[in-house]
């Protein structure tokens, strides 16, 4: 499901970016090592309201 017609089926929705995958331009991808750190980032920010609601990604 895109994350705008979760949105507007009455989901909240965390939308970010990995780390090197837009700007600034020159920040190298890390093929995952970086990337993870970013989607747990994400998912413990989701969290820190609601530690106990149900996540879907």
């Amino acid at each position: 499901m895109q994350a705008s017609l979760a949105w507007q089926a009455g989901h909240s929705v965390l939308a970010f970016e990995y780390y090197g995958h837009g700007e600034p331009v020159g920040v190298s991808v890390t093929l995952g090592y970086r990337e993870l750190n970013d989607f747990l980032g994400a998912v413990a920010y989701a969290r820190a309201p609601a530690p106990q609601a149900r996540l879907g990604a």
